[in-house]
């Protein structure tokens, strides 16, 4: 046995260790930045007709499944490129099933607004969307 390992941990490394079992790292960016996606929508404005054009990443987490939506922009209608003025940093939004239909949330209230409906249906129409 090496030196500085006790008999369990010494164990415990040729049990991660055998052949046949995967060993455990760290996910690699690469395979990180598969999760994320662009996604584009508008926003109505409630009580008017009024569409405010919207722009960010989407990023899918496993765990408890939901999407963090980052760097939301507004897209000008004028030139369709954004300005890098974020209008909110990070939302974090999450698909909920009903019998008759399914609604996107804010993971934080569960509470449906038109900005998490919005997002949702555009990530639920981007070819990157995992249907639970």
């Amino acid at each position: 046995m090496p030196a500085g390992f006790n008999m369990l941990s010494f164990q415990l490394a040729n049990l991660l260790t055998f052949p046949g079992w995967k060993s455990i790292s760290a996910p690699k960016r690469q395979d990180m930045k598969k999760n994320e996606f662009k996604i584009n929508f508008d926003v109505p404005i409630r009580g008017s007709d009024i569409l405010v054009p919207m722009t960010a990443t989407a990023e899918l987490h496993h765990s408890d499944v939901y999407y963090l939506l980052r760097s939301i922009e507004i897209v000008p209608r004028k030139d369709g490129q954004t300005k890098g003025d974020v209008f909110i940093h990070e939302l974090k939004i999450k698909q909920l099933k009903g019998e008759k239909e399914t609604i996107w949330v804010h993971c934080d209230t569960m509470r449906e607004s038109e900005l998490s409906r919005s997002a949702g249906l555009a990530i639920e129409a981007s070819p990157d969307f995992m249907a639970e």
